[in-house]
């Protein structure tokens, strides 16, 4: 009870008399008809808060029919009443309890409508919000819940605010607005509540930080709920935070950790006995078996997963789990079992529920075990139509799952084509593969980075924020004795900096990708007679390559496994990491020769035949792939005596991929299938930006994320660099920016009209969310408000019409993220603005390495051909070398100089 709550206490007289007995209201008990009869004869005007408390008990205790009558009766006699009082407004809110529907819906907005203060109008309030939950009427409840938000915000002397709030953000947990749902959680522990409220809310706020991508936060919010759980013996919400907790430490590859919570979660629901979430934390048991490689065990986990649920009729998120034991019981060719179970799944669920297609992939894969290709191959087809029209249902929390699904289904499609190809020779079939793989990464990157218009609604928001910012900045500016001026503006800073922090959702893909329309044909029209293009498909544990030139139009299996090349990709590539880390200095970066000699005869050897007489190369690398330095792959070794003597000697005597092809490389052939169409002439043949402020975070602007990044240093070499180029160009043809210029303004300015775009700066990347990484720039002094980081969310909205767009930055070509989606991250950004080609550098470009950009551009403009001014800037750099400080000489031929620079081709 609140202290100046007045409704809530009555005279002792009257609590004395109300609860002399317990017994029932009806007319067999005496005590009940003095009771009543006090409550007749005491006045309204006397003490109206003794009589709410008569109200509130009588309608308490009417819980058989005898009293519901008499109880009813008793209320209606209050409220015949034609005098007005106070008091009306509790006759009502008991009265409804002993009616249903639209009837009770009446009788407590009549109650909202009597309402005399803040605090009973809140009470009826919380009423009419159960109501609407109960009726399952989400928009009406929330209505109402922002009214009682709104009531709270004025004064908090109104009950179950926290419960409130926590209702709030729980809506918006299941619309998947986690940055609402986390304010409202917050808001909820300003207030004094119950335990299980607090509970609930840390549970609640710790999913919504998963979403945010704040592990540190989210850890700590999990653990205070099972402290308030553990604290006060809440076994219902131990469990439950528990399975969450479990869940997200197996997201995070903690196994033995996960494996732990879950088995404490499922010991504690047996032993409270009855179901709370027993499906899902017997569902995430199993997952974490499979990665242990204990299949009867994950089998057995799964079995129980279902059993329990069917038994409890939980079938909200039932599908997968029954998916995932079919797909168990055909790999562990239980084919009888699968196929009763396929039928439970089609007896449960319609065929429009959006996980159908995978019951239609499972009848392919049943199909499949039993020798029934027809049939495995048009089960396959009617998934993937299902998957076409259910895919804007996916949801964020279920990536990994939707991943593993689309691989392995697109997957066996993509192998029933190639094996008709190789039996009959059907041209036709491969088309159909290379079109379904395609498909396949369009798909995965649209259900990974679709949320919907949470983005639009986020930078809207920020919008009108920075527009009052900059009005009562200017107000600040003329009345500076003003505090409550500067308050304001203090608090519209805070809140345009937490937008910025917990900006969540990944923008939809603005790109019109259709994998249907990809021509092959056409496509080969356009290569040259010297160009193939060649395309890397993992496919489940293989790994197919397809050749499509003027003259070759093939498919192979390579002969190494997935896993394995992946792992040998991964140990060629991690020394040059570590130098991006800092781990390691330039003179002692080891390169892998024999390794990088392995991989070319696993890749790009068994092309040979494809590649007589073809000088450029173009790449179309998948996931893992992307992390590899094509050129840097080793053809041969011709050792020279005389070079002995030189540091990185040894690198000089390879024989490299880049020295024999013109090598580039494309995110896919759907993209590379557009054309490049300049609508204007070009204003300036170059515009270049180099040598940002660096004020090491102190910038409002950084967000929280990008604030605990490593300190930044000054690049006074990226300004050199850039003056080099210059000299190439004829002065009145370009502009320069850098320092204070080297701002986004000038950006959005001056980049549209450029031939060549030319960026030397610091690159910020976001592994949990790519399209929030971004390219750093100076303050702008005109507006202090304004972000010194262009995400790639942004970029890919700047309409580029640059033949060649040059990032000179730090891991620019996202080295680490392509390789989880395909099209994410800056590079990619950069590919939907009009951008036909992008030189791009895999880690830190140093003072030496940046000495292949000039030789880049000179040969660039003398030939016009990018992919052949980088193989000639590279030849020529290679063979040139300095005099160290002890009197050797150090060659450039280490690949780590030279590799980093990768061409990425946009459009044809």
């Amino acid at each position: 009870m609140r202290g100046k709550s007045a409704f809530w206490y009555g005279p002792a007289i009257l609590m004395a008399v109300l609860t002399v007995t317990n017994s029932r209201l009806c007319g067999e008990n005496p005590g009940v008809k003095k009771r009543m009869a006090f409550v007749r004869e005491f006045s309204l005007s006397k003490d109206p808060t003794a009589y709410a408390t008569a109200l509130q008990y009588i309608g308490q205790k009417a819980h058989k029919e005898p009293d519901r009558l008499a109880a009813m009766r008793f209320f209606r006699e209050i409220l015949s009443s034609r005098r007005y009082h106070p008091v009306h407004c509790y006759a009502w809110l008991e009265l409804s309890r002993f009616y249903s529907g639209s009837n009770r819906e009446a009788i407590l907005l009549r109650a909202l409508q009597r309402s005399p203060d803040d605090y009973s109008q809140a009470v009826v309030l919380s009423k009419l919000i159960q109501f609407y939950d109960q009726q399952n009427q989400p928009e009406v409840k929330k209505l109402y819940l922002q009214r009682l938000v709104n009531l709270a915000e004025s004064t908090r002397d109104i009950p179950n605010v926290a419960a409130v709030f926590r209702d709030l953000g729980m809506m918006e947990l299941r619309k998947l607005d986690a940055f609402s749902a986390l304010r409202h959680f917050i808001r909820a522990l300003d207030f004094p509540n119950e335990p299980e409220v607090v509970g609930e809310v840390s549970l609640g706020a710790a999913v919504a930080l998963g979403m945010l991508n704040k592990p540190g936060l989210q850890e700590r919010f999990f653990r205070r709920a099972l402290d308030n759980a553990q604290k006060w013996r809440m076994k219902s919400l131990k469990i439950r935070a528990l399975s969450r907790y479990s869940q997200t430490l197996l997201e995070n590859a903690r196994n033995a950790e996960a494996m732990r919570l879950v088995d404490m979660s499922i010991r504690e629901e047996r032993e409270l006995g009855h179901y709370v979430c027993l499906r899902d934390s017997l569902f995430r048991r199993g997952l974490i078996l499979e990665q242990l490689n204990q299949l009867s065990a994950m089998e057995k986990s799964l079995t129980e997963a279902v059993e329990s649920a069917l038994k409890n009729r939980d079938y909200v998120g039932l599908f997968p789990v029954m998916a995932y034991l079919a797909d168990a019981l055909i790999s562990g060719k239980e084919l009888v079992k699968s196929g009763d179970l396929l039928r439970r799944i089609d007896d449960l669920f319609a065929p429009y529920h959006p996980h159908y297609f995978l019951f239609h992939y499972l009848q392919g894969r049943l199909a499949q075990a039993n020798n029934h290709m027809v049939q495995a191959d048009a089960a396959y087809t009617q998934a993937v139509l299902a998957l076409r029209r259910n895919l804007p249902s996916f949801a964020f929390g279920q990536r990994s799952f939707w991943r593993y699904w689309l691989d392995s289904l697109y997957s066996r499609m993509i192998r029933f084509r190639l094996k008709r190809f190789s039996t009959n020779g059907d041209a036709a079939a491969l088309e159909n593969a290379i079109r379904l793989h395609e498909e396949k990464n369009e798909l995965l990157a649209r259900c990974i980075v679709y949320r919907g218009s949470k983005e639009l609604s986020l930078q809207r928001e920020e919008e009108y924020l920075q527009q009052q910012f900059t009005r009562i900045l200017a107000r600040s500016k003329e009345f500076n004795s003003s505090e409550r001026l500067q308050e304001q503006l203090h608090r519209l800073r805070k809140q345009i900096r937490e937008i910025r922090e917990l900006t969540i959702a990944d923008p939809p893909l603005s790109m019109d990708l259709d994998a249907h329309k990809l021509n092959l044909t056409r496509f080969r029209q356009y290569l040259r007679p010297d160009q193939v293009a060649v395309k890397f498909m993992l496919l489940e544990n293989q790994v197919a390559v397809v050749t499509l030139g003027r003259k070759c139009f093939r498919f192979r299996y390579l002969g190494s496994d997935r896993d394995t090349l992946i792992r040998d990709i991964m140990r060629l590539s991690e020394p040059l990491n570590d130098f991006a880390r800092g781990r390691v200095d330039y003179l002692r970066v080891h390169f892998d020769l024999p390794l990088a000699l392995s991989l070319y005869k696993r890749l790009l050897l068994p092309l040979q035949s494809d590649l007589e007489g073809i000088t450029e190369l173009i790449v179309i690398p998948e996931k893992e792939l992307f992390h590899l330095p094509f050129d840097a792959l080793v053809s041969g070794f011709v050792y020279d005596g005389d070079a002995s003597a030189e540091v990185f000697s040894e690198y000089a005597a390879a024989e490299y991929l880049g020295q024999r092809f013109q090598l580039s490389l494309a995110f896919s052939l759907t993209l590379l299938n557009r054309r490049f169409q300049k609508s204007n002439p070009h204003k300036m043949d170059l515009v270049a930006f180099s040598g940002p402020l660096v004020q090491n975070h102190a910038h409002q602007s950084f967000s929280s994320e990008f604030r605990f990044h490593p300190p930044l240093s000054p690049l006074p070499s990226s300004v050199t660099e850039v003056h080099r180029i210059a000299r190439f160009f004829s002065a009145d043809r370009i502009r320069l920016f850098s320092g204070e210029a080297f701002t986004i303004a000038n950006f959005r300015r001056q980049a549209p009209g450029a031939r060549i775009v030319h960026l030397a700066t610091h690159y910020i990347p976001n592994l949990a969310s790519p399209w929030h990484s971004g390219l750093l720039f100076s303050p702008d002094s005109s507006d202090p408000g304004g972000s010194v980081l262009l995400r790639a969310n942004d970029a890919q909205h700047i309409p580029l019409q640059a033949e060649l767009l040059v990032l000179s930055a730090c891991e620019s070509a996202d080295q680490r993220i392509l390789g989880l989606t395909g099209l994410a991250g800056m590079a990619a950004a950069f590919s939907q603005n009009g951008v036909r080609s992008a030189l791009v550098s895999m880690w830190p470009v140093d003072e030496i390495s940046s000495r292949v950009l000039p030789l880049f551009y000179r040969h660039y403009l003398g030939h016009g051909r990018a992919s052949q001014a980088l193989r000639r800037a590279k030849l020529e750099f290679m063979q040139s070398n300095i005099q160290l400080a002890d009197g050797r000489r150090m060659a450039f031929a280490h690949p780590f100089f030279w590799s980093n620079f990768q061409l990425l081709r946009f459009r044809n």
